[in-house]
């Protein structure tokens, strides 16, 4: 899966940003947006709660995944501060998690 191969990438290339940015950047935002998807995956939220041994309600689950998408989408900032998607789908997500009642 394309989500594990992105996160054990930016677990080594985050020590480099500058060297490392642009491939920083396109793997943050695959992940953010892999984080969005799932929110309403309800098979997901099942291997998760086995993998993990937590029970999540969907909307905790949902509230787990936009948290990890906003993450993502922050690094993408903290690279690109001129990036108007990621602070749009941030605000977004912060949004949506008031609406479900989450943290």
């Amino acid at each position: 899966m394309a989500k594990d191969a992105y996160e054990k990438y930016l677990a080594l290339a985050i020590n480099d940003k500058e060297k490392n940015k642009v491939d920083i950047l396109a793997a943050a935002n695959y992940l953010a947006y892999y984080y969005v998807q799932m929110a309403e995956n309800q098979n997901e939220k099942a291997k998760a709660e086995l993998a993990s041994g937590t029970t999540y309600t969907m909307n905790s689950w949902k509230t787990y995944c936009y948290n990890k998408a906003i993450e993502n989408y922050e690094l993408v900032l903290s690279l690109d501060p001129t990036d108007e998607d990621a602070k749009h789908y941030i605000e977004l997500l912060k949004e949506q998690i008031k609406t479900i009642g989450g943290r």
